[in-house]
C-alpha cells in the first residue's frame, strides 16, 4: 500500500527516510495542570515537519506497546505521514523527556516525577530488522536523514546512497567511533551543534561532505560548502535570525534542518551540486528565519498546532503509571 501511493500517476512528492530517536516529549504545566503531550525526537520531528510542507516521510524506527506510545501515534496521526516502519513492540520501552519551560529557558529530565524510575533510552532496530525495511521502501529516495550513530543507521545510509538519495546526518553525539567515521563517509550534508560536538569543527572531514553545518546557538551558526570537493577550510558566519515573542527553543535544530532538506534535498544530491554560494546562504537564511519563528511557540513544533489541540494526561510513566 505505502509503495503504491508513492508510484501512482501524478504523484510527485519528494520522499524522505530517516532514523533516529522517537520518543515523548511531556511539556509541565507551570499552574499544576496536566502535561501537555508531543511526538518528539529530533528525527522523527524533522520527519514530521517535512510532511507538512509537502513530502512524504517515513520514520523508520520502534517505540514501546506503552501509553507514552500509544501518545506519539495518536500526535502523529494529526498529519498523514507513515507510520509503516514505526513499530511499537512490547520487549520496547518508549524513551520520554520531561520539559519545563521557564522565562530563563527550557529544561529536560528522564525522571519521574511520582516514582523516580529513569525513563528508557533510544532502542534501534538491528541490521536485519533494518533490511527487512528496506527491501519494502520504493526505488526512489530523495533523502535520508539520519540522527542516531548505529549499525542499522549506517546499513540504511549505505542503501539510500546506493539509490542516490541526499544523505543528510545531523547526530547529536559521536557514538562508536568506527561507526561514526563511516557515516561522515556517506554524507553529503553534516549538520551539528557547536555546544555538542565541538571538536567536529577542527577536524579533518571526507571530501564527500559537500555543505557543513555548525550551529552556534543564539549567534546563529557557520558553513563550508565545497560543490566540487575540493577540501577547502573557508568557514562563513551567518548571525542568527531575530525572535519575537520567545518562549521556548526546543526544537529549533529541528526545524533548521527540515528547512534545509526542504530546500535542497527535492531532487537529490544533483540538486545540492547545482546550487551556489548565494542559493546556499539564502537557504541558510531562511532556514533560521523558520527555526526563531517557532521559538514563539511552547514545544518543539509548537508552530503546528495552532488549529489542532494538544494531547494532555499524566499517566504515561510505564513504572509506575504516572507522570
Amino acid at each position: 500500500m505505502f509503495k503504491d501511493l508513492l508510484t501512482q500517476p501524478n504523484t510527485h512528492l519528494p520522499f524522505a527516510v530517516g532514523t533516529g530517536l522517537t520518543c515523548l516529549d511531556a511539556v509541565e504545566d507551570t499552574n499544576g495542570g496536566p502535561h501537555r503531550l508531543f511526538m518528539g525526537g529530533s528525527c522523527t520531528n524533522v520527519l514530521l515537519i517535512l510532511q507538512t510542507l509537502g513530502w512524504q516521510a517515513a520514520p523508520i524506527g520502534q517505540i514501546g506497546s506503552d501509553r507514552a506510545g500509544d501518545a506519539v501515534i495518536e500526535d502523529i496521526r494529526r498529519w498523514p505521514m507513515t507510520l509503516d516502519f514505526l513499530f511499537q513492540r512490547d520487549e520496547v520501552s518508549t524513551p520520554i523527556f520531561v520539559e519545563r519551560v521557564t522565562p530563563g529557558g527550557h529544561s529536560f529530565s528522564r525522571e519521574c516525577r511520582s516514582c523516580g524510575k529513569t525513563f528508557s533510552h533510544f532502542t534501534p532496530l538491528t541490521v536485519s530488522e533494518m533490511q527487512g525495511v528496506i527491501e519494502q521502501l520504493p526505488e526512489q529516495i530523495d533523502v535520508c536523514h539520519v540522527e542516531r550513530v548505529c549499525e542499522s543507521s549506517l546499513f540504511l545510509m549505505q542503501e539510500c546512497k546506493r539509490r542516490d538519495a541526499l544523505i543528510h546526518f545531523d547526530p547529536n553525539r559521536t557514538g562508536d567511533k568506527a561507526i561514526f567515521e563511516e557515516c561522515l563517509q556517506k554524507a553529503d550534508v553534516l549538520k551539528y551543534s557547536h555546544e555538542k560536538l565541538p571538536q567536529l569543527s577542527e577536524s579533518t572531514l571526507p571530501k564527500n561532505i559537500t555543505l557543513q553545518i555548525e550551529t552556534c546557538g543564539v549567534t546563529g551558526l557557520r558553513y563550508r560548502f565545497n560543490p566540487s570537493g575540493l577540501k577547502k577550510d573557508n568557514w562563513r558566519n551567518l548571525p542568527a535570525a531575530p525572535c519575537e515573542n520567545f518562549k521556548d527553543a526546543a526544537g529549533s535544530g529541528d526545524w533548521l534542518s527540515a528547512t534545509i532538506v526542504d530546500s535542497i534535498g527535492r531532487g537529490g544530491t544533483e540538486h545540492l551540486h547545482s546550487l551556489a554560494q548565494d542559493e546556499i546562504e539564502a537557504i541558510l537564511n531562511r532556514a533560521m528565519a523558520c527555526s526563531a519563528q517557532n521559538c514563539s511557540y511552547e514545544g518543539a513544533r509548537g508552530s503546528l498546532y495552532t488549529s489542532v489541540p494538544i494531547l494532555t494526561g499524566d499517566d504515561f510513566c510505564p513504572y509506575c503509571g504516572k507522570s
